[in-house]
């Protein structure tokens, strides 16, 4: 894995995954990236300096890892030359690292997405978020070559914020999907997605349908007479 040089100070005070990797002396198996954890470090002149180092293992791309340090030292993500996959799988690692305030980050710039004309690049996250779901629908699905891409968008990141805990951005995917739901059924677009979640979805859409009918039931408010 890549060589990648911290502070041990910096990175267990943002991320209680880090404190409490170095209290119980836990290390994950496989390797991406080579944290090299620097204690004692005299950076007065920009180096890097170190007395001691400690190095650990991290199964995280070397791109995603470097924007995850980027926030831990200065509580700033750069968005503006990354991919939305790339925004998902920084999702996943606050997610994983237990980040509220970059999970709330990668929220609202995956909103962004929602509707776009222009499709998602296919990466591993699509298998990633496929292979979670153990209820996935068993029977065939039908190949539909002309799906719009803001329809295949939005299955893609329902599902990343339903295994990631984003609520809002999973809110702003349903709310969506609702909208267009006859014809991401028509399409076959909700075969994509496990059959509790597409019951979820039905229920709502049957709840949405019949305040709807109610609301045209009781017709407009008329002004009382004097």
């Amino acid at each position: 894995g890549r060589d990648v040089p911290c502070h041990k100070v910096v990175i267990t005070s943002r991320c209680p995954q880090f404190q409490a990797m170095f209290l119980s002396g836990a290390r994950p198996c496989s390797c991406a990236v080579l944290l090299r954890v620097l204690v004692g470090v005299d950076d007065e002149r920009a180096g890097m300096r170190e007395s001691t180092a400690e190095k650990i293992p991290l199964d995280l791309h070397y791109q995603i890892f470097l924007m995850f340090l980027e926030f831990l030292y200065t509580d700033e993500v750069d968005f503006t030359k990354v991919s939305p996959d790339d925004v998902i799988e920084l999702l996943g690692v606050a997610n994983q690292y237990t980040l509220d305030q970059l999970t709330d980050r990668c929220d609202r710039e995956l909103q962004k997405f929602i509707g776009a004309t222009a499709r998602i690049p296919s990466c591993a996250n699509r298998s990633l978020l496929t292979h979670t779901h153990t209820h996935t629908r068993t029977h065939t699905h039908t190949t539909h070559t002309h799906t719009d891409p803001d329809f295949e968008n939005v299955v893609v990141l329902f599902q990343a914020a339903s295994l990631y805990h984003a609520e809002r951005l999973r809110s702003s995917c349903v709310k969506f999907i609702l909208r267009s739901y006859d014809k991401l059924e028509k399409e076959g677009v909700l075969e994509q997605l496990s059959e509790d979640v597409v019951e979820e979805l039905n229920l709502l859409k049957e709840n949405m349908d019949t305040d709807k009918y109610s609301s045209s039931l009781q017709g407009p408010v008329l002004p009382r007479a004097v």
